[in-house]
């Protein structure tokens, strides 16, 4: 039993509530369904309590859009919206659109991932929180644009 323990101690899960910088604290979450989402919102409230996020979001357009950020409005300070290379995909214009009439939520939308990631920095404070969340597409962009630009 202990060594069970000892090894999900141990257990990495790229893409899942990963926390790629510091200062602001950036947090990567693959989550693409209100389940997962979910997930995402209650880890950010038990680790950063009382902290409202700057969410990086983009999304599937054949997604529960609606409930995923219904979670998300309830603890963010604002969204950074993107468009993901993919047919499937909700564009950033349409994704600002539902935030802001929908549920009145401070969002902007940018064109690129590049874009999305710096604007979202910019707009962070030191201690603030980022989290990238709504697809394993987004995931995956953002995990690999970080690690080309450690090299």
């Amino acid at each position: 039993e202990q060594n069970v323990k000892d090894g999900l101690a141990k257990t990495k899960w790229p893409g899942r509530f990963e926390k790629l910088c510091a200062k602001p604290d950036f947090i990567l979450d693959g989550g693409h369904n209100p389940q997962c989402v979910q997930a995402a919102t209650d880890a950010l409230k038990l680790y950063y309590p009382n902290q409202k996020i700057t969410f990086l979001v983009g999304m599937m357009a054949d997604k529960d859009t609606h409930e995923m950020l219904s979670q998300m409005t309830q603890i963010a300070k604002q969204f950074v919206c993107v468009g993901l290379d993919s047919p499937r995909a909700m564009s950033a214009e349409k994704l600002c659109e539902v935030l802001q009439q929908e549920y009145h939520a401070q969002a902007v939308s940018c064109q690129n991932l590049q874009q999305a990631v710096q604007t979202a920095f910019l707009l962070a404070e030191e201690n603030d929180v980022i989290c990238a969340l709504g697809s394993l597409y987004l995931a995956g962009e953002i995990r690999f644009m970080m690690e080309s630009n450690k090299r």
